[in-house]
């Protein structure tokens, strides 16, 4: 009874969850921000790379 009550009282297991929630959410924004700009800021890196280029090599 007495490693019953200790395990139902002890939280480190909600402390991971939360954690992983906290994760999870992260991922799942980061996640959707590179599907809405990802081909956009592709482009511009594209523009970014060209225009060095350029500079240096011109």
């Amino acid at each position: 009874m007495k490693r019953l009550k200790h395990f139902l009282a002890d939280d480190q297991g909600a402390v991971t969850v939360d954690w992983v929630v906290l994760v999870a959410a992260g991922v799942a924004l980061t996640l959707a921000l590179l599907n809405a700009y990802g081909t956009s800021m592709g482009s511009l890196a594209t523009n970014i790379f060209n225009n060095m280029n350029l500079s240096l090599f011109s």
